[in-house]
């Protein structure tokens, strides 16, 4: 997460604000080209101060107007973690194509085809 606040919405909406801008400073063109973006809103603990549906609609507010949604395949994604008093928000490319990324399933993959490999070498007739 590139930036964090106190789980109040005035807080959020300040870091909220910095973080798109600060995605889009570092990125050449960024805002002109037409993209699609989601949010990915994750609750890790109860917070009476903020509710998910304002902070979705804020960020959305400081989106390109250009940027459309899309939560099947989004180019941007707009990360959101509230952990109780504390907030984190980040902004990435290619969040959804490595969201299912988790090590010990590569890994396990990579075992099966070798394992594979073992077995059909050891059924060639000599």
């Amino acid at each position: 997460l590139s930036h964090t606040c106190y789980s109040k919405l005035d807080n959020f909406k300040k870091s909220a604000k910095r973080a798109v801008e600060m995605f889009f400073e570092n990125e050449e063109g960024g805002r002109e080209r037409d993209r699609t973006f989601a949010v990915f809103h994750k609750t890790r603990a109860k917070n009476k101060n903020m509710e998910k549906m304002d902070m979705i609609n804020y960020i959305v507010e400081c989106m390109p107007k250009t940027f459309k949604v899309s939560l099947d395949n989004p180019d941007i994604t707009v990360i959101v973690q509230v952990i109780g008093r504390i907030t984190g928000i980040s902004v990435v490319e290619g969040f959804k194509k490595l969201w299912d990324f988790n090590v010990r399933t590569i890994v396990q993959k990579a075992n099966d085809s070798e394992n594979k490999m073992v077995d059909d070498t050891s059924t060639i007739k000599k």
